[in-house]
């Protein structure tokens, strides 16, 4: 048992050591992530260091064993206590420095992967699959050495509680074997126990009740519509609740159940006296309106088996939104290629052209959210505006931007505390216009178009800025803003994949600015 727990030792520290350097070598995000509450919990920073003081609960284990041993260790009064406060001290350690290294490494802090993967999501996906599992088996000899060394203990005391005759069957129990030199009883008893009787931990109860999958395809590309009808509802019937809630009058909500276009949970078509369901869910496809037809292509750049990057074109907004529904990028695409679990990992505007990043799987579209989140994507963008030598250029702007809800414009707050960065360089002249590169390191609604029109330099095409220009015909693509999302790049969070794109299109009116602005 000694070897074995010698091995067990060695395994455990060096995987520790090992695992913990690595980590922090392949960190994505600064140690000042573990100041940042987010939305914990009102207790903030107080239940953090509470919750990870249960690590030290673990060595109290070894305390037991190392108590139970020393009256066979050599100078058990002085060399005990010394071995529990290193053991607690190392443990304390390595504990922290594990849990910061996973925290600092995750690539995702908040799509649910770490708290359900835990250490091994971290490490198979950072490290890559090859040295994440080798890293988990030595975890697997650590751990099981140290159950080991816990059933040891536990015959221990069994045994040395039937030496003392304070057990039943004690006779039996404090027999030792004259072959083995072990008390072979208290070995079986607590081995068949520990395999016999696994502890059965009640389900954790999520807050928020899981959300069925939805019973309707979607339709053109598009997904259908979810209701939850509120628990404290008193309605008599889902009709009623309908009627009340859309905003479409009771002859619309009538005819969408005779036609049977509204549905539970598990499909079935909703009646007229269903009776109202206090927490259900119902779907419907909305009626879709003719839209004007973008007449220009929307091209794939990459595909893999997790992401993919398309060219999007002026004028195609990259998600269902008020008027643009089926004419939007992504309900093209998942037509185009009948991925419907495909999603957006960030947005263009829609009169905005270029690199748009979707996402294959819908339960690793939070991981690569975090990316542009966490500022860890370069993106640069290209323009076409006034050439004007008085501009210094180049120069990096920093000013606050909001935008408020109904309002077309966002709005510079002088003297607010920063929350948008540019930096904007000319890139070429040609005459009175120049074509500018913008490298955003933020990412605030219109943020390029505001921090250009600021310079003086607004973009060319643009119906917001310096000022509303008059609504035009759905139908007309004459003129669109000469703005284009030229690069996209970034580390693979899941693959570890070093990616680079770059969009093919060009700005029409710096190539033909005659033609573009007929």
């Amino acid at each position: 048992m000694s070897l074995i727990n010698r091995v067990g030792v060695t395994a455990e520290i060096v995987g520790a050591v090992l695992i913990v350097a690595l980590l922090l070598t392949y960190s994505e995000r600064s140690p000042g992530i573990t100041f940042s509450t987010g939305s914990a919990a009102p207790s903030g920073l107080l239940a953090t260091p509470l919750m990870g003081s249960l690590t030290a609960a673990y060595v109290l284990i070894g305390f037991d064993s190392a108590g139970e041993m020393s009256e066979e260790t050599r100078h058990p009064r002085h060399t005990s206590p010394r071995t529990i406060l290193t053991a607690l001290g190392a443990a304390g350690l390595l504990g922290g420095l594990l849990v910061l290294g996973g925290i600092l490494a995750a690539p995702s802090l908040t799509d649910g992967n770490l708290a359900s993967g835990g250490l091994s999501y971290v490490l198979t996906s950072s490290l890559g699959d090859g040295v994440g599992r080798v890293l988990l088996a030595d975890v697997v000899i650590a751990i099981a050495v140290a159950t080991l060394a816990i059933q040891t203990a536990a015959c221990r005391m069994l045994f040395s509680m039937a030496r003392d005759g304070v057990l039943p069957r004690s006779r039996a129990l404090a027999r030792v074997s004259p072959r083995t030199g072990m008390p072979t009883a208290p070995a079986l008893l607590v081995g068949n126990a520990a395999a016999s009787a696994p502890v059965r931990l009640p389900p954790m109860r999520n807050r928020r009740p899981r959300t069925p999958p939805s019973p309707l395809a979607q339709l053109r590309g598009v997904d259908p519509v979810r209701l939850r009808m509120p628990v404290d509802g008193d309605w008599a019937t889902v009709r009623d609740h309908l009627v009340q809630r859309l905003p479409v009058g009771d002859a619309t909500v009538d005819a969408m159940i005779a036609e049977g276009r509204i549905v539970g949970a598990d499909g079935t078509a909703i009646a007229a006296d269903t009776p109202y369901a206090p927490g259900g869910h119902v779907w419907f496809h909305r009626e879709l309106a003719p839209e004007a037809t973008v007449p220009f292509t929307l091209d794939v750049v990459y595909r893999d088996e997790h992401i993919l990057v398309a060219d999007k074109p002026h004028f195609l907004a990259t998600t269902p939104r008020g008027s643009h529904i089926t004419e939007t990028a992504l309900a093209r695409l998942r037509r185009d290629t009948g991925i419907e679990g495909l999603g957006p990992a960030h947005r263009l505007d829609r009169l905005t052209a270029g690199l748009v990043l979707f996402v294959v799987r819908p339960e690793e579209r939070g991981t690569y959210q975090t990316l542009f989140r966490d500022r860890l994507v370069g993106k640069e963008y290209e323009a076409v505006a006034a050439y004007d030598p008085d501009v210094e250029l180049p120069v990096t702007l920093r000013s606050r931007i909001e935008k408020e809800r109904g309002v077309l414009t966002a709005l510079e707050v002088p003297g607010g505390e920063p929350n948008a960065e540019t930096r904007v360089r000319l890139a070429d002249r040609k005459g009175r216009w120049g074509r500018y590169r913008l490298t955003p390191h933020t990412g605030r609604t219109h943020q390029l178009r505001v921090h250009m029109n600021s310079l003086g330099l607004p973009i060319l095409g643009d119906p917001l800025y310096p000022r509303i220009a008059d609504p035009t015909p759905p139908d007309d693509f004459r003129r669109p803003l000469q703005l284009l999302a030229r690069t996209l790049e970034f580390k693979d969070p899941v693959t570890g994949r070093e990616h680079r794109f770059a969009s093919t299109r060009k700005l029409e009116a710096w190539e033909s600015y005659g033609s573009w602005d007929q």
